[in-house]
């Protein structure tokens, strides 16, 4: 059996992952249920909590909004409020994850 391929993800970019799995695991919604809530196909969600595929912030505010959480409380808490303060969307800000995101949605 081959080994499943493992993203490489900075500390910063675990944290988030360990916290939005708690999200997952709060919310009492089945990762099936939110993969379909979200789009998404099938072990989508699972891929990304087990670090199979990278995290991508688009992700994670299409979560945010399936879960009805602030997307900015999640950030601020996986970053640090001086990292995400320091954060202009559009620059290489918290390992490129800043750039994606509408800021008007925050």
């Amino acid at each position: 059996m081959a080994k499943a391929r493992m993203a490489t993800r900075s500390v910063n970019e675990e944290r988030l992952v360990v916290l939005l799995g708690k999200r997952v695991e709060e919310s009492g919604l089945s990762q099936r249920a939110l993969e379909a809530a979200a789009g998404w196909g099938h072990g989508t969600l699972g891929n990304l909590l087990r670090g199979r595929s990278s995290v991508r912030l688009e992700q994670v505010e299409i979560l945010a909004r399936v879960m009805r959480f602030p997307l900015l409380d999640l950030l601020m808490e996986a970053y640090g409020s001086k990292n995400l303060d320091s954060c202009s969307c559009g620059e290489a800000a918290m390992n490129g994850l800043c750039s994606s995101v509408d800021s008007s949605r925050l």
